[in-house]
């Protein structure tokens, strides 16, 4: 198996991408770390995780609590002594409608930066210093498709996901020499999370949208050996398949545009 023995963190592993990265290196050989603010999501892939052979830790976490994120990272090197991969999944556009920049509300454009970007940022920079203690690491950043373009009336959650692809390029430089590897994944429009399931308008506003299972194929490429030397990349899972780095990922799709 590809993650034999490797232990991971997957952010927001609760549901939909998270829960799809989290479960797809369990069935690869890792141990995984569900770091997820809703109790009772975080349970239930506990115990999925469980019933695959693979050792779990269950660990509530809001990724924008730096005592929560710190109470994490501790709890998961006490317990398994490392930490080979780390997936900032935790995001998304939140319970929030499409609108123009200047009739975002401050707290609203300050909660999609705060769970985007922050969080991003803190679960990395909590992990980082033992990575360089171990001289190897992986971080996967996840991205979006707004984070390489800019949307109307996604601008909150596009400038989040923008400085996100910054980040993970400064990130890859800073520690090439640490042989610790940093990419981003963008998914693309995914239909089954909460947010896309309850808003029409934002489902509305993608011209196609796909199960959460797209992301297993990259997920588990750029976690694994197969990808290595690859680091400060961005690479959209619609665009790239496992047989030869690009192709047609529409096994994925929804036919209708949502579920």
């Amino acid at each position: 198996m590809k993650l034999d023995g490797k232990v991971a963190i997957v952010t927001g592993s609760g549901q939909g991408i998270g829960r799809e990265i989290a479960l797809a290196y369990a069935e690869q050989g890792a141990d995984i770390i569900v770091a997820e603010h809703n109790v009772s999501t975080m349970e239930a892939v506990a115990r999925e995780i469980s019933a695959l052979g693979r050792k779990v830790l269950a660990v509530t976490t809001d990724v924008t609590d730096e005592e929560m994120v710190k109470r994490m990272v501790d709890h998961t090197i006490r317990e398994f002594g490392r930490i080979d991969i780390l997936v900032n999944n935790a995001g998304g556009p939140l319970e929030f409608h499409l609108r123009p920049v200047w009739e975002v509300p401050l707290k609203e454009w300050q909660t999609v930066i705060a769970v985007n970007l922050t969080g991003t940022f803190l679960c990395s920079s909590v992990v980082i210093p033992q990575m360089i203690k171990q001289r190897s690491g992986i971080i996967i950043n996840i991205s979006s498709g707004q984070g390489r373009r800019g949307t109307k009336g996604y601008g909150a959650y596009s400038s989040a996901k923008f400085a996100v692809e910054g980040l993970t390029q400064v990130l890859a430089i800073e520690l090439t020499p640490y042989n610790v590897r940093v990419n981003a994944l963008r998914p693309g429009g995914v239909t089954a999370t909460p947010i896309i399931l309850r808003k029409t308008d934002i489902a509305n506003s993608m011209p196609t949208l796909a199960r959460p299972d797209i992301v297993r194929p990259l997920a588990l490429f750029l976690a694994s050996d197969d990808s290595a030397g690859i680091t400060g990349q961005s690479i959209d899972c619609r665009e790239w398949n496992p047989a030869h780095g690009f192709g047609d990922f529409s096994q994925y799709l929804y036919s209708s545009g949502r579920s």
